[in-house]
């Protein structure tokens, strides 16, 4: 016996040792059971689980048996756990679909055509070869060698995505088996991201519910339909692979711009939700190239500016305010034996977020409850606990009573973690129970007034915890027995000696316990007699009573697997039954409820209903029905709750015959022999189209039709419905369906759809227009609503849609209207020359008919055709009609001596084609053609004997000259010469090179020409104009010329230009040095720093110079123009090379000797730079590595007469503006910032050069430094701009020496759980720690113990967020917190040392809460704190909202 596990590798297991457990890389398994024909064992018992990738990871594992025993489902051997068939050979392969909450199993079998199950690719047996995998649609294959061992790899088309894996490989199975270690791949179009728009909407990761794709990158951008508006993000589900895949959400429209980014999101955690700050907001979901999760699901809506949006309420917690605008504030309280986790107040701030998540109540963990009932939950119930926990819970009742605890729920890791009941408060109480596992105990009772309640848990595993409701009761009572579920009581004495009763609902009978219980004395204790009922829905019965309830077994709660439940309705003799269907629900496909009318399985069947589609009511003709309900073992539903009913049979009429499901009922008279007629909904058909007749005995002729979707079928008319079978319902299983619509003549189809759900790719819907489906226009699958498409183009006015489906997974299918329309007709064809034309129409199936003019001959079909297809076209080209040109006497023979003369002339733009259809002369005798109209033009050739037959003659021009001379010999026949016109061959148009334009196109026909420059900053590589070359074949005489942006140049005379790196927009090229040099107008004499006098260059004619404060002298072609103190300027349209390793450097004047201005890389777009020299150098220089786009900067000349504006430094101030010579500009920074630079800068002249010395400085927040003062602000590196990596910056506060430090934090985003900031109390790290804060998670302020601070920030080399603005400030070491103000209302009072007093008061409708006056005293600390909370001012009509 050997079993096979197949994956990416496969696992072999023989003889009795007990495999180790395997998990898969994916979310399914092969298991392959292969038997001999000799001995047989016991078999095996194997148990498959599904586990999240994440938690597999976090732990570093591959493989790891566990503890969990949730969604655990066996695979036996066959015929169970007894001995094995001989010769057995199964094959399992096991899909496994998660869904949340909880995760669906489902199995699919292939079989072969033996009946064995196979994979989906297929197994070869008795050989080495695997069989042929085939090549997906839209995709292609790489390897043809199919032996054992071998690999194949798969590539989709451009446009479209591999689903499935890369590469599979030809494996060993068994000794006598290979097969494919993966099925095929399909290629499938991108299905995620795309531009959204409000007011709201959804979006979810791709396949959800179902696990999502690795390598997926899909960008959501959603713009809200008013632009006055800011968009709000919901998270309802979230479950990404931690630290792997991550949702990444920013503002505005400019996607993966750090400076807009939100929230970078992982794993499960996500905030209340996230508000733009504009009208549109982006999402970016990653994954890489493992497993993955279930993925997100969030909703977006538009709401006012200025609004953080509600972030809802706490679970068992209470909120105070209202106000979700800028600086409203929400308070929180959690209700009691909850603890608040997180921020009890949140503000909303100005840039639309709050400033903390809302917090979460929590179960604390110790808590003495005192009240006579309750709850107690485990901690986070019903979330899952924490490890690690021991929790003690007292209940304390009166000393005359004892207390009752009933389980409502529990879960928990098996013998790892427990609950103890102590019946006492103390430790060492007797233990009345100690509880683990998920079995539900009985109610337990204690014999002290106070019960102690322990709960332990170990390091790993966790699960849902418990539910426990307690009350408390006299010594001479019973415990309250409560009220059964789906049951009512009758009683509330808990006396000893009395009785309470109880009885179930209809629908539910008694299944455990007694219907009444009494409260008696045993064994020295006060205990109720018997068990309360329960009552539950029964599987099947016999129903007797004349009306009652039916319910799935399970109600209300989800029906039973794998029931077969029969209910029998029966009434007296001559009564019919009638039930109504109050609620019903199934699994399609799976679980069905059969209704017959009798009392027999095999009585007439009414109905078989699945699904939601069943009809109102249904009545039988008999006094019986019988009910079947069966399902099978996986998946279940809500199910049904029937009311049923005898009915009387009137005296003068029949009953309601009710209305089928998705139809209409005609007619509302039931008296005898009156008829009732039915019509379905679109899309739906009629089971049986006779009318029903009600019949003297007053019962109706037949049964109630049903409407149904059909599986295929003809369909003629103009507009109609396409259902999936069962819809709206799933779709059943290995479905073959096939609709042919045909429309009226010369019409179209056009198909839309309004629902689209299949399982992909297994099950897929095809539509063709001419019949076949082997290449059909469309293949749809999936779930992604398709676009209207077009069919029935073929002029047979008929369209087809075929869908198949499998054997497994099925979803709501499809729902498609379609409507005819006139389709295209073909172009208008013309009108030959010398012809009539014959019909005006041009549709599909119109002809038209051509007649020549007198002395013309037409060549080719008089008749032709308008044909349909996807391209209209005519059945043939357009005839011709053909002019004749004789020599004389023809047909008889020519004379001698003649010398004819012929000149045809036809539009100008054409050409004339020469053809002999008779062409006999003598030798001597010859015929002369020209290209043109006289002799003088481009001889086309001379021709005598009967060398014109098989020759045809294009003129180059719209004229053509013949000349016909004989001589004294013999003569001959002559010719018949056929001649048409047609339009002349041109040159294609040569188009214009990319970053080019024509500047001159003077036509296509020969000897013409093209003329072409480039864009600025280009060069023009290659002629610059092209001809037209004459001859037979028309083309030019050079390629087009190229566009190029080179490295590097020397520009000279130019006015103004841009310099692009090579290649631009393309990213530049590895291993550059470029230098480029622009230089003023050649001929001048500007020196080093200045120029003077009157240069001289070349003009261009009518071409106007404009140099700011020039002169012009115009002399012919010499332009003289003044000079004064040149200077260029450049400005930066883009700019982005490789950070460090492409560097771009500016020199104001030469390289030797000039001054180097700028050195630049990254991505930053860069400040103007202005030169003070007459000539700049550029240069550009990259390494071998990674490349960008590159730079595009626009340069221009000036002439100066001041200084350069010096600008105004980002962070900081500028006092003065004046920029002439000896003036002064001076610089300050913001509070935070530190001046990178002289403060002062001056205008300074050398030789007519105007330059600032020394140079402008910059504003910086610096990693670290030494800060002292009263007050001041420390902020992260680069702020506002996101930090730096790898940084390790250090800031020691010092303020007066007898002062403390009080610590705000302003803002604060670093990146969690990587980058940190620690804050300890003293000057250096040695001090005790005050805090290490990463995320958005700080407190309000912090205060040092003496006059130093010492603050340590770290990041890490990875992400990076916005930083952090912290404010200190220095208070007498004597002094209390400032306490701020109250929100609608004052405060009077600014003293905050030792004794102090403020005191607070309330606006207008306004009521205090807490006290008015505080003090500044000691605190237990010994520390200056206030000795009450600050009060708050409410509205005298609020409440605080509670949720639980």
């Amino acid at each position: 016996m050997l079993i096979s596990v197949l994956g990416f590798f496969a696992y072999r297991f023989t003889g009795p040792n007990l495999p180790s457990p395997i998990i898969s890389s994916k979310n399914w398994l092969r298991l392959h059971f292969t038997s001999d024909g000799n001995h047989k064992l016991r078999g095996f018992s194997a148990q498959y689980q599904v586990k999240k990738m994440t938690e597999l990871k976090s732990r570093g594992v591959k493989m790891l048996p566990s503890k969990d025993n949730h969604h655990k489902i066996s695979v036996f051997s066959q015929v169970g756990p007894s001995a094995r068939p001989s010769l057995f050979d199964p094959f399992w392969p096991l899909t496994i679909h998660c869904f949340a909450p909880s995760n669906m199993i489902k199995q699919k079998h292939h079989l072969n055509d033996q009946g064995w199950p196979v994979s989906q690719m297929g197994v070869a047996q008795g050989h080495n070869m695997c069989p042929d995998p085939g090549i997906p649609d839209r995709g292609k294959r790489k390897g043809t060698d199919y032996g054992r061992g071998s690999t194949v790899h798969f590539s989709c088309d451009e446009g479209y995505e591999l689903q499935g894996s890369k590469s599979i490989s030809c494996l060993r199975v068994t000794d006598s088996y290979v097969g494919w270690s993966d099925d095929r791949p399909i290629c499938r179009a991108p299905m995620c991201g795309g531009q959204l728009k409000g007011p709201s909407g959804v979006i979810t990761s791709p396949n959800y519910p179902v696990q999502y794709d690795n390598n997926a990158n899909c960008t959501w951008l959603i713009s809200a339909t008013d632009m006055t508006k800011v968009i709000k993000l919901t998270f309802e589900d979230f479950d990404l692979e931690r630290g792997y895949d991550t949702l990444t959400v920013g503002d505005g429209d400019v996607v993966g711009d750090q400076k807009t980014v939100f929230h970078v999101l992982s794993g499960t955690t996500t905030p209340d939700l996230v508000v733009s700050t504009s009208h549109q907001m982006w999402l970016n979901f990653k994954t890489d190239d493992t497993s993955g999760s279930l993925g997100f699901k969030v909703s977006f809506e538009e709401i006012d500016q200025g609004s953080c949006g509600d972030p809802g309420f706490p679970a068992y917690g209470k909120r105070e305010g209202k106000g979700f605008r800028h600086g409203d504030k929400l308070y929180f309280e959690c209700l009691p034996a909850f603890e608040l986790v997180g921020k009890k107040n949140i503000t909303c701030q100005k840039n639309n977020q709050w400033s903390a998540k809302k917090p979460s109540c929590v179960f604390s963990c110790f808590f003495n409850f005192t009240t006579p009932s309750g709850v107690l939950l485990s901690p986070n119930y019903p979330q899952e606990y924490g490890n690690n926990m021991h929790c003690v819970w007292l209940i304390i009742s009166n000393p005359e009573s004892r207390i009752n605890l009933a389980f409502n729920d529990l879960s928990m890791e098996k013998q790892f973690d427990f609950l103890s009941i102590k019946d006492g408060g103390k430790a060492e109480s007797p233990i009345l129970g100690t509880f683990s596992g998920n079995v539900l105990p009985p109610s337990i009772t204690t014999s002290a007034h106070v019960a102690r309640l322990e709960f332990l848990t170990d390091h790993t595993y966790t699960d849902r915890g418990f539910n426990i409701t307690f009350t408390t009761f006299r010594h001479n009572e019973c415990p309250d027995p409560g009220v059964p579920v789906n049951g009512k009581r009758f009683g509330e004495s808990l006396q000893l000696g009395s009785s309470i009763s109880f009885l179930c609902e209809e629908g539910f009978v008694k299944t455990h316990g007694s219907q009444t219980v009494s409260c008696i004395l045993k064994d020295g204790n006060v205990v109720w007699d018997n068990a309360v009922p329960r009552c539950e829905a029964p599987c099947g019965g016999e129903l007797k009573a004349p009306s009652g309830i039916i319910l799935s077994p399970g109600w209300p709660e989800l029906y039973k697997e794998a029931l077969n439940c029969e209910w029998i309705i029966e009434a007296p003799p001559g009564y019919p039954i009638k039930i109504i269907f109050d609620k019903f629900r199934t699994e399609v496909n799976y679980d069905i409820l059969e209704v017959r009318d009798g009392r027999f399985p095999s009585s007439h069947l009414i109905g078989s209903y699945q699904g939601t589609q069943v009809p109102q009511f249904l009545i039988s003709t008999s006094n019986f029905l019988f009910l079947f309900f069966s399902t099978d073992k996986s998946h279940s539903d809500i199910g049904f709750r029937i009311r049923y009913e005898t009915l009387q049979l009137q005296s003068d009429h029949c009953v309601d015959p009710g209305i089928p499901v998705n139809g209409q009922r005609h007619g509302n008279d039931f008296y005898v022999g009156a008829l009732v007629t039915f019509t379905c909904d679109a899309g739906y058909t009629l089971s049986d189209t006779e009318p029903l007749e009600c019949e003297p005995n007053f019962q109706w002729s037949r049964p109630l039709p049903t409407c149904d979707a059909l599986c295929g079928g003809y369909i003629q008319g103009n507009f109609g419905t396409i259902l999936s079978p069962g819809f709206p319902d799933f779709y059943p299983h290995n479905l073959n369906c096939t609709w042919i619509i045909e429309t009226s003549h010369g019409k179209g189809v056009q198909f839309t759809f309004h629902t689209f759900h299949l399982e992909s790719p297994h099950d897929f819907l095809l539509v063709t227009e001419n019949g076949s489906f082997s290449q059909p226009l469309w293949r749809l699958m999936g779930s992604t609503l398709p676009p209207p498409l077009s069919a029935g183009l073929f002029g047979n006015y008929t369209a087809q849609i075929r869908f198949l489906s499998d054997f497994s997974v099925s979803y709501e299918g499809f729902n498609i209207t379609f409507s005819e329309y006139d389709l295209e007709p073909c172009e208008d064809p013309g009108i030959p020359p010398y012809s009539t034309r014959k019909g005006l129409q041009y549709g599909v199936g119109d002809a038209l008919i051509f007649s020549c003019f007198p002395g013309y001959r037409l060549e080719g079909p008089a008749r032709v055709i308008c044909l349909g297809g996807r391209r209209r076209v005519w059945s043939s080209p357009l005839p011709r009609c053909v002019g004749v040109l004789l020599s004389p006497n023809y047909p008889g023979y020519y004379g001698n001596y003649h010398e004819c003369i012929y000149s045809i002339q036809t539009q100008p733009g054409k050409g004339i084609q020469l053809r002999a259809r008779e062409f006999r002369l003598e030798e001597d005798d010859m015929l002369k053609v020209f290209d043109g109209s006289s002799n003088k033009a481009r001889l086309l050739g001379v021709f005598t004997g009967s060398e014109m037959l098989e020759t045809t003659l294009n003129t180059t021009s719209s004229s053509m000259w013949l000349e016909f001379v004989s001589n004294a010999d013999n003569t001959s026949k002559g010719f018949e010469l056929h001649f048409i016109s047609f339009e002349l061959v041109k040159c294609e148009d040569p188009g214009a090179p990319q970053f080019g334009y024509k500047r001159e196109d003077k036509g296509h026909f020969a000897g013409s020409t093209v003329s072409y420059s480039c864009d600025p900053g280009y060069t023009l590589k290659g002629p610059e104009v092209l001809t037209c070359l004459r001859g037979e074949r028309r083309s030019w005489d050079s390629p087009l010329p190229l566009c190029m942006a080179e490295c590097g140049g020397a520009i000279k005379d130019e006015l103004s230009g841009r310099i692009l790196s090579p290649g631009y927009p393309a990213p530049y090229e590895h291993n550059l040095h470029c230098i480029w040099t622009i230089e003023a107008p050649s001929g001048s004499t500007i020196s080093a720093f200045s120029t003077s006098g009157s240069p001289e260059f070349l003009c261009k004619p009518k071409v106007a110079y404009k140099l700011n404060r020039c002169e012009f002298v115009r002399d012919q072609e010499i332009c003289r123009v003044t000079w004064m103190d040149t200077e260029y300027s450049l400005h930066f349209l883009v700019y982005h090379t490789e950070e460090v390793h492409d560097v771009l450097r500016i020199w104001d004047g030469p390289q030797e000797g000039g001054v180097l201005l700028r050195e630049l890389s990254g991505s930053s777009l860069p400040p103007d730079s202005h030169s003070t020299f007459n000539t700049v150098s550029l240069q550009f220089t990259t390494d071998f590595f990674t490349s960008k786009q590159g730079f595009a900067m626009q340069f221009s000349v000036s002439t100066a007469t001041s200084c350069n504006d010096p600008g105004l430094p980002t962070n900081g101030t500028r006092g003065g503006d004046s920029r002439e010579p000896g003036d002064h500009v001076v610089f300050q920074c913001d509070p935070g910032y530190v001046l990178q630079g002289a403060n002062r800068i001056t205008c300074t002249e050398i030789n007519g050069r105007f330059f600032w010395q020394p140079d402008p400085p910059t504003c910086t927040a610096p990693c670290g430094g030494n800060l002292t003062g009263p007050a001041g602000l420390i902020l992260s590196p680069d702020y506002p701009e996101p930090y730096p990596h790898g940084r390790e910056c250090d800031w020691t506060v010092s303020v007066t020496q007898d002062y403390v430090i009080a610590l705000s934090f302003n803002q604060f985003s670093l990146e969690p759980s990587y980058d940190f900031l620690h804050i300890y109390d003293g000057p250096d790290s040695l001090g005790p720690l005050l805090g290490s804060f990463y995320g958005t998670d700080v407190p309000d302020r912090i205060e040092s113990s003496s006059n130093t601070l010492f603050l340590a920030f770290r990041s890490d080399a990875s992400l990076s967020s916005n930083g952090f603005v912290l404010q200190y400030k220095e208070n007498p070491r004597e002094s209390c917190f400032e306490p701020g103000v109250v929100r609608n209302g004052t405060r009077v009072g600014a003293d905050l040392k030792l004794g102090s007093t403020v005191t607070y008061h309330c606006d207008s409708g306004y009521t205090l809460e807490g006290d008015q006056t505080l003090t500044c005293i000691m605190g237990g600390d010994g520390k200056p704190s206030w000795n009450k909370p600050k009060p708050i001012c409410i509205g005298k009509h609020r409440r605080l909202e509670t949720v639980v």
